[in-house]
């Protein structure tokens, strides 16, 4: 069996923290117009994706504190924090990237709409949701591993 170490382990959940934290800044979305093209960022976007940074910097805390080597007790609560806010943050990335229909609309000096644009959804969204996802396996880890740590006598 392999044994990751809980410095290896508490880096990659800060690493992962980092990742989704910074990846809600990235571009999201891209529409194609008459003019030219149109990127935005998730959160210029998406009111909901500003707590993907909260939730990154959660991860990014129970990283920290793995890696502090953190009695068994405070690193099976640093997985369970890693998974919580990496479900939480999965759940708002997947809804924003693929369930929200983002629309762009183009006016004139006049006000008047000229042109609506449906956009569609970049790669880089995909990062968040992996970020996420991986922030909850390693949690997982973490989490499972102090539980076997504080049962053997």
């Amino acid at each position: 069996m392999i044994s990751l170490g809980p410095i290896m382990l508490g880096t990659t959940m800060a690493l992962l923290g980092v990742a989704l934290a910074g990846s809600a800044v990235l571009p999201w979305y891209s529409a194609d117009l008459p003019g030219g093209s149109l990127t935005a960022a998730g959160v210029e976007v998406s009111g909901e994706l500003w707590l993907l940074p909260l939730f990154g910097a959660a991860i990014l805390v129970a990283g920290v504190a793995v890696v502090a080597r953190a009695g068994p007790v405070a690193r099976e609560w640093a997985g369970a924090m890693a998974i919580v806010s990496g479900a939480l943050a999965s759940l708002l990335a997947v809804r924003a990237a693929y369930f929200a229909p983002v629309e762009v609309t183009v006016r004139d000096a006049s006000g008047a709409s000229t042109v609506a644009v449906a956009s569609e959804t970049l790669p880089l969204a995909a990062l968040s949701i992996a970020a996420a996802i991986a922030a909850m396996i390693v949690g997982g880890v973490v989490r499972r591993s102090a539980r076997r740590e504080r049962a053997t006598p």
